[in-house]
């Protein structure tokens, strides 16, 4: 379940999407870039991982007979939480090294929004499901443009237009939220910070070696695959990345300089 907490747009506020993990590293989970395989590797190999609410680190603790699922239903019962850094570093200090995981991004926006419509199926939302299943590259990029996905402000005004053009209801809390996690650059995750570790989403062993060697055991990342097992009317081709790119290039064109393992 991913939950996008909306802050006041003040200058300086970095929004990441972020945990303390065993008190050594900071991980920005960007999503669908196996940032829920990541965080349920942790709890899951009994790994401490700290966000600034604590209500989000006590809840793999207090799910009954967690034992006994698997792990798409673990992730279900499972909350995300986006916290700005500026909290995090508040809390645990600013001196620790920070990484992420980066995916192709035609990838990453079609895998998220085939996630978007798996939840639509798990909340039992199937008219909605259905009407997002029928819905081609046209209606997801057409007449969207850089300014409308620049802040929250504008995206939720987009959505919200969005969803009248598909006449579904606008009181659709949970929806818009993944909407809105769906348009955002991610930029707006990362900042462009120079000082991220990067690891790529098709070779996450080398991820899985760099975190063994941080806190000193063994770490394996579980496997989830929630989106995987339907198809839907978006493809990735040519069009797909052309229409993408029109939207998306001004904010990752702005990208700095990264360090890639």
């Amino acid at each position: 379940m991913l939950i996008h907490n909306i802050f006041p747009q003040e200058k300086k506020r970095k929004h990441y999407f972020k945990m303390l993990v065993d008190n050594k590293f900071i991980f920005i989970s960007l999503p669908r870039c196996a940032s829920t395989s990541f965080m349920i590797s942790c709890l899951t190999q009994s790994i401490t991982i700290q966000h600034h609410n604590q209500n989000i680190d006590n809840q793999y603790t207090n799910i009954d007979n967690k034992n006994l699922m698997d792990i798409e239903q673990l992730a279900d019962r499972l909350t995300h939480l986006h916290e700005p850094l500026y909290l995090l570093q508040e809390k645990f200090g600013d001196k620790h090294e920070i990484i992420s995981i980066r995916r192709n991004k035609y990838e990453r926006f079609l895998s998220l929004w085939k996630h978007i419509i798996d939840e639509l199926f798990r909340i039992k939302k199937t008219d909605i499901a259905d009407v997002f299943l029928k819905l081609t590259i046209n209606d997801v990029f057409n007449g969207v443009t850089s300014n409308d996905i620049v802040n929250t402000d504008n995206r939720y005004t987009f959505i919200n237009n969005f969803l009248d053009k598909l006449k579904i209801s606008k009181n659709e809390g949970y929806l818009i939220n993944m909407l809105d996690i769906l348009y955002t650059p991610i930029l707006e995750w990362t900042n462009g910070d120079q000082n991220i570790i990067w690891f790529d989403f098709d070779n996450i062993n080398e991820l899985e070696n760099w975190v063994s060697k941080k806190i000193g055991k063994d770490f394996k990342m579980v496997k989830t695959n929630s989106s995987q097992h339907f198809n839907c009317n978006i493809k990735i081709n040519d069009e797909f990345k052309k229409k993408y790119d029109n939207i998306y290039n001004i904010f990752e064109n702005r990208k700095l300089d990264k360090t890639l393992l």
